[in-house]
This record gives structure tokens, C-alpha cells and sequence, in this order.
């Protein structure tokens, strides 16, 4: 059964609008520190091209209780101050996964080279096999 246009929005379009509604309304001495649930109540429809229409359902539209489910999305809305905190936050996160990767690089490499002690580099010392009258001692 399809629902008319007239009956839902866009989530799109009402995620959008509810978010510039609510920074229009803060005061300019106040501020948004934290989250925000906005919930919604959406029917899923069958897309132009076989995917799926999500629609926020509209005040006092008529569908059964059993074509909806009921949405919640947390949102953080940043200022310029938030915004630049979550960038320090992500800059220093992926600096961790950077020295963690090279480390574990590092690790893999010592181990390779303390299992096969015959990739051991020589710095140009020769065994005492190859010097001319070597003594079999040393051999």
C-alpha cells in the first residue's frame, strides 16, 4: 500500500529542517554541549529502482500503527570550539593507529630476523673459514 506524498517527509529534509530550527532557536549566550535525540516515527515505502524510501511520518497522517516504526537519531551539533576538540581528538587517534602499525612492523621484523639468523647482516666480517691458514679451531 503506498502512502501518499501529502502523509510523510523526506527524512532527509525533516532531519535538516529540525536541526535549523533548533540552532535558530539557542540563544546567542547559550550553547549545545552534547547530544540532541530527535525522533521520528517512518514508514518504509519500495523506491524508484528497487530500494528502499524512508519517510518521516507527518502529524495527524492515517496509517496503521503496523506500517511504522518509531526512530531515534542521536546528533551532536559542534561549535567552533567542539569542531576544533573533535579534530585534535581524530588527529591524535590517528597518530596512535600510525605508531601502533609501525611497531608492530618493527615487532615482525626483529622476530623474522631472530628465526633466521642467517639473514644477519655481515658489516663486511668475514668468517673465520675464509681467511688462507685459518685454524680448525676457529672453523
Amino acid at each position: 500500500m503506498r502512502i501518499s506524498s501529502d502523509s510523510t517527509t523526506p527524512i532527509r529534509d525533516y532531519v535538516q529542517s529540525a536541526i535549523a530550527q533548533i540552532k535558530d532557536a539557542i540563544p546567542l549566550d547559550a550553547r549545545i554541549d552534547g547530544i540532541i535525540n530527535i525522533r521520528m516515527t517512518t514508514v518504509v515505502q519500495k523506491a524508484k529502482g528497487g530500494g528502499i524510501d524512508l519517510q518521516v511520518l507527518n502529524m495527524g497522517a492515517d496509517v496503521s500503527a503496523n506500517q511504522t516504526q518509531e526512530i531515534t537519531i542521536p546528533i551532536r551539533i559542534l561549535t567552533e570550539t567542539g569542531q576544533a576538540v573533535e579534530d585534535a581528538m581524530k588527529a591524535e587517534a590517528v597518530s596512535r593507529k600510525a605508531k601502533a602499525e609501525a611497531d608492530r612492523k618493527l615487532e615482525e621484523m626483529k622476530s623474522a630476523a631472530l628465526s633466521n639468523p642467517a639473514v644477519q647482516p655481515s658489516h663486511g666480517v668475514r668468517h673465520a673459514d675464509s681467511y688462507p691458514g685459518a685454524l680448525p679451531g676457529l672453523r
